[in-house]
């Protein structure tokens, strides 16, 4: 068993009490990004802090059929397994939780920043209306966590008023969008910035519909060497370490008059 520690004295601290304990382990002063390739591969991985990004040595490193536990953001820990052609891995979301970034993870600015101060009054660059219904942004925490998986730096707060769903959606840099209910029932959106935030919401909303709209605690997801995709779950017996999920509360957070804030980077 190795445990790679990125401090010198808490590397220190960990192998007296196992070496006391009589728990043979090798503790590495390093990288965890990085894993410890001098003694891989390995039959398991497991991850006690969140990353945006599931680094791709830590699958280099496991064996194919390993399987890799780790936590995705601030979203929940996920189980996949090496797939037999080392190419990539697949498995499912196993709890709502939270760990420390990384060390060298900056506080996500959209977690820093407010609606109002990313759109510092700026006139919106792009106005049309809304196909949909956007009620589900305020009530369906299943769409709203495939919208966290898919656009983990965007805050999205919702609220209601005589007329409907109001959203109000921002990266925490410099795009902004609004989505509002009219008195007719109609949503329109406006947006600014960069990027057209709400074009990618409804991307997203979309991709989610096409997959049969997956509850939260059936998420799948798939790395490759390019990158993750969310997917169906995993769980139906396409693969993926058979863990029992742990039931926990979602992340949806209230404020008085029935406002919601969701941050998912």
């Amino acid at each position: 068993m190795t445990s790679v520690e990125t401090s010198a004295e808490l590397a220190d601290t960990a192998a007296g009490r196992l070496g006391r304990a009589r728990v043979r382990v090798d503790v590495a002063v390093g990288n965890g990004d990085l894993s410890r390739p001098a003694t891989a591969p390995y039959d398991r991985m497991i991850a006690t802090y969140a990353v945006d990004h599931v680094p791709w040595a830590w699958i280099e490193q496991t064996v194919p059929g390993g399987d890799l536990l780790f936590p995705l953001g601030r979203t929940g820990h996920f189980a996949v397994t090496v797939a037999d052609d080392h190419r990539s891995t697949r498995g499912w979301m196993h709890g709502l939780a939270q760990f420390m970034n990384a060390r060298d993870t900056p506080a996500p600015a959209a977690t820093v920043r407010s609606y109002t101060q990313v759109r510092a009054g700026r006139a919106p660059d792009d106005k049309r209306g809304v196909d949909r219904d956007i009620t589900p942004l305020h009530t369906d925490v299943n769409l709203l966590w495939a919208l966290c998986m898919a656009l983990l730096d965007i805050v999205y707060t919702t609220d209601t008023d005589q007329d409907g769903v109001n959203a109000w959606i921002h990266d925490g840099t410099s795009s902004w969008a609004v989505a509002t209910t009219g008195p007719d029932g109609s949503a329109r959106t406006e947006q600014g910035g960069p990027r057209r935030l709400f074009d990618a919401v409804e991307t997203a909303w979309d991709a989610w519909t096409t997959h049969g709209q997956v509850n939260r605690r059936d998420h799948g997801i798939t790395i490759t060497e390019r990158g993750r995709a969310p997917g169906r779950s995993a769980r139906t017996g396409r693969g993926g370490p058979r863990l029992r999920p742990r039931r926990r509360r979602t992340r949806r957070r209230r404020t008085s008059g029935g406002r919601r804030r969701w941050s998912c980077g």
